[in-house]
């Protein structure tokens, strides 16, 4: 979905999808450390891929990534960039004076479309209700959750909103395998106690 999202945008925009989303959110939310082009990344800003095989941690030979899985897999960027993704969706689309979408968009973005199904809720352990447009919902300490993840050979990331908070985190590992999940429950618990 995520990539016929990114087809449609460059379709109606008349831009490829990479220079859109630079143009439109890396620029004015400042994240200048980001894109879509791995040949655009710093290459000192790079992690190094790791997975498990036969039981050990080993370096993935293969960095992961296919232009045309942009939209759905392929952002690199950098902790504090992806702290003004979460300032922007925490302040309805405003980073600064910058405002890159409506205020009421998020009406729409934060919305539970669908509801979970059942071995999803048990398996992922955030108590989700549902998913928004790119939101997954789900709850913490009674509190309502935000959250997206992302996982590709040899890296995972996980961000949350609580909105009703003012809060956000964003975790991302350079190993496949990592505990994200329990780690993020732990980070919640401390910002929420």
């Amino acid at each position: 979905a995520y990539n016929v999202l990114g087809d449609l945008i460059s379709k109606t925009s008349g831009k490829t999808f990479e220079s859109y989303i630079k143009d439109h959110i890396f620029q004015p939310l400042e994240m200048n450390d980001s894109t879509f082009m791995k040949t655009k990344a710093n290459p000192q800003l790079l992690a190094t891929p790791h997975i498990l095989t036969e039981g050990a941690v080993t370096v993935n030979d293969v960095f992961p990534y296919n232009r045309m899985h942009a939209p759905s897999s392929t952002l690199i960027s950098s902790v504090n960039n992806m702290g003004n993704w979460i300032i922007t969706n925490l302040n309805h689309g405003k980073f600064g004076n910058k405002r890159i979408l409506k205020k009421s968009s998020y009406n729409l973005l934060f919305k539970p479309w669908t509801k979970q199904h059942e071995d999803k809720i048990k398996s992922h352990g955030q108590h989700e209700k549902g998913n928004g447009m790119g939101w997954f919902h789900g709850q913490h300490m009674g509190r309502k959750v935000l959250y997206h993840a992302g996982r590709d050979a040899g890296f995972r990331s996980y961000i949350t909103l609580l909105p009703e908070d003012s809060l956000g985190t964003v975790c991302s590992t350079n190993y496949d395998q990592a505990p994200l999940i329990p780690t993020i429950k732990k980070i919640l618990d401390i910002l929420l106690k």
